[in-house]
């Protein structure tokens, strides 16, 4: 963990903001040079973490039922 990812969950545990908004954001690869890969392969992140996934492949199975208007 970065000494600066250290310092930010320190002055969380410290703080008595109950927020619900996120606190920090993630960002993971997926399908970076037409492989069906994740970058980084594993993520650990604490509570109220947004995480990001960026697509650079079309190859991928999802299938998507529903999802909100605005969502690419």
């Amino acid at each position: 963990m970065g000494l600066q990812r250290a310092r930010r969950i320190a002055q969380r545990s410290e703080s008595s903001d109950d927020s619900t908004e996120p606190d920090d954001t993630e960002r993971v690869v997926v399908g970076s040079g037409g492989e069906l890969t994740y970058d980084p392969r594993t993520l650990r992140v604490e509570p109220r973490t947004t995480v990001e996934f960026a697509w650079e492949s079309d190859e991928h199975d999802l299938v998507v039922e529903s999802q909100p208007k605005e969502a690419d």
